[in-house]
């Protein structure tokens, strides 16, 4: 049975993952704090190289699955020493062991659409990072390259929050059904895919044996975050009175962003022959879900 580790398996993108994954093998979920419904769960300071070294030897994994990340971009401008030990020492420590200990080991990590500035959309060949957080996951990236079975995504996703973890949506949904006065951003583009789609994506490149980088998105090319918010409001039937459409000049005093994230992801659709969704077709399926909770 193939032997899974999910790094991050108590965040947003790993909650996701880990259920997508059972079939794949064996799961050894690696956090800091444990959630009730991960099994087989390892605490785990992964910046810590002894630690990594006391346990990555007693599971002897075929993939690691790398979703840890500081991917706050103020927080990481703010304090870019813990972006860095978040975001390259820990990479560090698990390619340091994989190349001394098992490198036969599959490593797939997650990346970002940060990595890309300039008119969209990218392709995956040419780069220009604007902030901390960025410019540390490419590091990250350099470091996976090292391995000779590696596979970066670069991605950017979206979806309901778990218990106290709220995402960018909840926060849009909050806002619309309070009435609460916000402005959305229509100078941002970007072409993310819903989380749970990106989960069983991310499951078919594990059971590939393709390597190098490839960007994931949605199809369709992409679009403004206010048209983003607008179509999440309009398949719940929200009410979008208080919302004011501006610039992003209008927010100052934070770290330098990409005003276009939108990447072309035909290369992961062609190479992995799959059919990607629509960034609607991703929005129809949260707003279902989240009908389908309230009732």
């Amino acid at each position: 049975m193939m032997k899974i580790l999910l790094t991050g398996a108590t965040g947003f993108l790993g909650g996701y993952l880990g259920p997508k994954l059972k079939t794949c093998g064996e799961i050894f979920n690696f956090g800091l704090s444990q959630a009730e419904e991960n099994s087989n769960f390892f605490k785990c300071n992964l910046s810590d190289a002894s630690q990594i070294e006391d346990l990555l030897p007693e599971i002897n994994p075929d993939v690691i699955l790398h979703t840890v990340a500081a991917t706050n971009v103020d927080c990481c401008e703010e304090d870019p020493q813990s972006a860095y030990i978040s975001n390259v020492q820990i990479t560090r420590n698990l390619t340091s062991w994989i190349l001394k200990e098992s490198s036969k080991t599959r490593f797939i990590y997650i990346s970002t659409d940060q990595v890309y500035s300039g008119i969209g959309p990218h392709s995956e060949n040419i780069v220009a990072p604007i902030n901390i957080y960025a410019m540390t996951k490419l590091w990250g990236e350099d470091l996976a390259r090292q391995l000779p079975n590696h596979l970066i995504i670069r991605t950017n996703f979206f979806g309901l929050g778990r218990e106290k973890r709220l995402t960018f949506v909840d926060w849009l949904i909050h806002s619309f059904l309070e009435k609460t006065k916000i402005t959305l951003f229509d100078d941002i583009y970007f072409s993310p895919l819903y989380v749970e789609d990106l989960a069983k994506l991310i499951k078919a490149t594990i059971l590939s044996d393709r390597i190098g980088t490839y960007n994931l998105g949605s199809s369709c090319g992409g679009m403004s975050k206010a048209d983003f918010a607008l179509c999440i409001a309009d398949y719940l039937m929200l009410d979008t009175s208080m919302v004011k459409i501006g610039k992003s000049i209008e927010k100052l005093g934070l770290a330098p962003r990409p005003k276009d994230m939108r990447m072309n992801s035909n290369r992961f659709s062609k190479d992995f022959k799959i059919t990607l969704p629509s960034i609607h077709d991703g929005i129809k399926e949260l707003s279902r879900k989240r009908k389908a909770s309230q009732r």
